[in-house]
C-alpha cells in the first residue's frame, strides 16, 4: 500500500467500472400480463359508443381548441422569425386554416 507524504493529498482508489446492464428480454412479468387481460375484458363489457369504439379513453378526432390554435401561430411566427422552416403535423395544419 502506498504511503502518503505528510501534508500531501490522500490517495485515491479508482472507483471499481460501471456494470453492464442486464440484456433486455422480450418477456413481459404476471402483473403485466393480468393488467392487460383486466383492460382487454373491461372493454368488451363496455357498450359502443357513438364513435364506433367501446374503449373512451381514444383522442384522435378532437379539433384543436382556439387556445391551442393561437399557441401554433405564435409558434410558427417565433420559428420562422428565428430563420428555421417550422414542421406542423397535418391535422394541426388543418384546424389552422
Amino acid at each position: 500500500m502506498p504511503t502518503t507524504p505528510p501534508g500531501g493529498p490522500p490517495e485515491c482508489e479508482m472507483p471499481a467500472p460501471a456494470q453492464e446492464p442486464a440484456p433486455a428480454t422480450n418477456t413481459t412479468s404476471c402483473s403485466e400480463l393480468s393488467a392487460k387481460k383486466r383492460r382487454r375484458a373491461a372493454s368488451r363489457r363496455l357498450a359502443i359508443l357513438d364513435s364506433g369504439r367501446a374503449d373512451p379513453w381514444h383522442y384522435d378526432e378532437l379539433p384543436i381548441t382556439e387556445h391551442q390554435a393561437d399557441a401554433w401561430q405564435r409558434t410558427v411566427a417565433h420559428l420562422t422569425a428565428a430563420g428555421f422552416r417550422p414542421i406542423i403535423p397535418a391535422e394541426v395544419l388543418e384546424g389552422l386554416r
